[in-house]
């Protein structure tokens, strides 16, 4: 494919993807916006840690800390009856590695010194509402594809495109 095709069907393709983010539930759209906000998050939580903070002040900034500064730790930033509470469940203790936030987790070395992924979220609640993390992961993924396929492009990773 030449520069201009490929730009045709990244073009065709975004649009198909918008088509589909307009499909999906407005809880599937917020829950895959938090995993986006947490995708830039969570490295800003790392430098917190490599400055020198415990992992416990970490998330104590990252949560009822954060509140108090915007004004809002009377509705949320802790768990507490009568505030909103949107959560993720991760699968391992986040004070030990916050990589473990991550939607889809991390890769890391076992003991067989191989790469495997671990951690992640498992569980979502958004509005009182119970999400299976690895569920909707399945089902944006498997969206994803289709808009890819209808769009003719195979699946996989996006084409590169040659700098001039």
């Amino acid at each position: 494919l030449n520069r201009a095709e490929q730009l045709s069907l990244r073009g065709q393709l975004a649009e198909r993807v918008n088509q589909l983010k307009r499909q999906i539930d407005g809880y599937r759209a917020q829950i895959s916006s938090l995993e986006q906000q947490q995708a830039l998050i969570v490295p800003e939580l790392e430098m917190l840690r490599e400055a020198g903070f415990s992992a416990l002040e970490v998330m104590r900034a990252a949560t009822l800390i954060g509140a108090k500064i915007l004004g809002v730790a009377d509705e949320t930033g802790s768990i507490q009856v009568g505030k909103r509470a949107d959560m993720i469940i991760v699968s391992q203790n986040p004070l030990a590695n916050l990589k473990t936030l991550y939607a889809t987790g991390h890769i890391k070395l076992n003991g067989e010194n191989k790469a495997v992924r671990t951690g992640g979220v498992e569980t979502i609640i958004r509005d009182g509402v119970i999400f299976d993390g690895y569920k909707l992961r399945t089902e944006i993924k498997a969206d994803v594809a289709a808009a890819k396929a209808k769009a003719g492009i195979a699946d996989g990773p996006m084409p590169l495109i040659e700098p001039n």
